[in-house]
């Protein structure tokens, strides 16, 4: 199995669309459409590779989760990568003061999703920041949308 992942994603077309992708890829999956029950499913699973994470999420905000997952040591290796329909340079500031180690901008391009997700899957939080990670990737043509 190329490697375990979270997402935690509001719209539902979006979550399904990213899990059916990275599933077809050989990674295993997981769905949270909101931070409670992506803290549940880390209680439950302990161990993901990577988690995608939407900014604007109901109940906590994805800055309220990640804050949260950064500060539970057990998970502080496991890269977050920010999903987001708005971009502002404050936005993108906040993000990676919470935690985020990338930030992609809605709509995804699926290229750059998998790209994204290989290397921090492969490489793991330290490394692919240490390589050029941390950049915002704006996706034009891209297949998921919203928020």
């Amino acid at each position: 199995m190329a490697g375990r992942i979270l997402i935690v994603e509001d719209n539902e077309t979006n979550a399904l669309l990213f899990s059916d992708v990275l599933t077809a890829r050989g990674y295993a999956v997981d769905v949270a459409p909101d931070g409670e029950r992506a803290f549940a499913l880390l209680e439950r699973e302990r161990r993901y590779d990577l988690i995608l994470l939407d900014i604007h999420l109901p109940g906590l905000d994805g800055l309220s989760v990640a804050r949260a997952i950064r500060s539970t040591p057990e998970f502080d290796d496991v890269p977050i990568v920010g999903l987001s329909a708005l971009v502002t340079e404050r936005e993108i500031q906040e993000a990676y003061a919470a935690g985020f180690d990338d930030y992609l901008t809605k709509p995804v391009e699926i290229k750059t999703l998998v790209e994204a997700v290989e290397r921090y899957v492969r490489r793991g939080r330290k490394a692919a920041s240490a390589g050029g990670a941390g950049d915002v990737h704006s996706s034009g043509d891209g297949a998921a949308n919203g928020t």
